[in-house]
C-alpha cells in the first residue's frame, strides 16, 4: 500500500521505506549519495532513519 502523501503527521518519519523510490531520493539528495548507496545501508542496518543515515557517513 502505498503511503498517503496528504497525510502530515510524524509517524513515518522515523523510518525510510526501500519501496517507496521517492523516500530513498529524498535521503540519497540529503546526503549527496545514489539511490543505491542508500538501499545498500537499509539492507544492512534496517529502515530505521538514524541508522540509515550514520551508515552513509561511515560509508563517505
Amino acid at each position: 500500500m502505498a503511503d498517503d502523501l496528504k497525510k502530515k503527521d510524524g509517524r513515518d518519519r522515523a523510518k525510510v521505506n526501500k519501496s517507496e523510490a521517492w523516500e530513498v531520493n529524498q535521503v540519497a539528495k540529503k546526503h549527496g549519495v545514489t539511490p543505491a548507496v542508500v538501499k545498500k545501508a537499509l539492507e544492512k542496518v534496517g529502515p530505521v532513519r538514524t541508522r540509515v543515515e550514520q551508515e552513509i557517513k561511515k560509508s563517505k
